[in-house]
């Protein structure tokens, strides 16, 4: 398995322990935040299970990537990166500007009030560049209670680096501390061979398969 047992995660929460994440500076062209020095601002403590994470003001992370909110700030980088793969997971029509910033102003707002259904943005670490989202998602139709379902979509250049295992591991991290969490979901096209590696390096389990409006989809599940 890649990754580190250190996280970054947010330095504010709610009454009921809810990560609060905040959206990011932005960056110089050197990549640097523009509120300086980000160690400066982290914390150390030991949760429940005594792992060390390590908590910053801007989202939760390990020392390549981090999570955040997405803002409609984010649609340039999104619409150059949304490439043909990631076209037809979502339907196959490429999406206009004014669907992305809609996309990405709800996703903002969906993490704000708390809403079962979640994007974020993946960063990297060392230049600030978004490098796709990773989604989390409760009660919807398909799913039983305490199933949460996890999608992720990394753009071409960020492919192959291990980031979509890393993004994901991070996700389930954030759900289980908003919310209680009694199984995780990943649902695969039959076709996406590198989207089922991603599953099977975290531990999922092959469950079954199913057909709908989505197509034919290989399910994962892990506790």
């Amino acid at each position: 398995m890649e990754g580190t047992d250190d996280v970054r995660s947010s330095a504010a929460e709610g009454a009921a322990g809810r990560i609060v994440l905040r959206r990011t500076a932005a960056r110089s062209p050197s990549g640097t935040s523009g509120t300086g020095d980000e160690e400066s601002c982290l914390q150390r403590r030991r949760d429940g299970a005594g792992t060390v994470c390590r908590m910053s003001r801007v989202g939760i992370g390990d020392s390549v990537i981090l999570l955040r909110v997405l803002s409609a700030d984010d649609a340039e980088a999104h619409l150059a990166g949304c490439d043909r793969a990631i076209v037809e997971s979502i339907g196959g029509e490429p999406p206009t500007e004014a669907q992305v910033r809609h996309w990405l102003t709800r996703s903002e707002s969906a993490w704000v009030g708390g809403e079962p259904l979640v994007d974020l943005g993946i960063e990297d670490c060392a230049t600030g560049s978004l490098c796709g989202s990773v989604g989390i998602q409760r009660g919807l139709d398909y799913l039983d209670a305490g199933q949460v379902n996890l999608t992720y979509a990394l753009y071409p250049d960020w492919r192959g680096r291990g980031y979509a295992t890393r993004a994901v591991r991070l996700a389930m991290e954030v759900a289980r501390r908003n919310a209680p969490v009694e199984q995780f979901v990943i649902r695969t096209a039959s076709w996406n061979g590198e989207s089922m590696r991603v599953a099977q390096r975290l531990g999922f389990k092959f469950s079954h398969t199913s057909d709908d409006e989505h197509g034919r989809l290989e399910w994962f599940i892990s506790t």
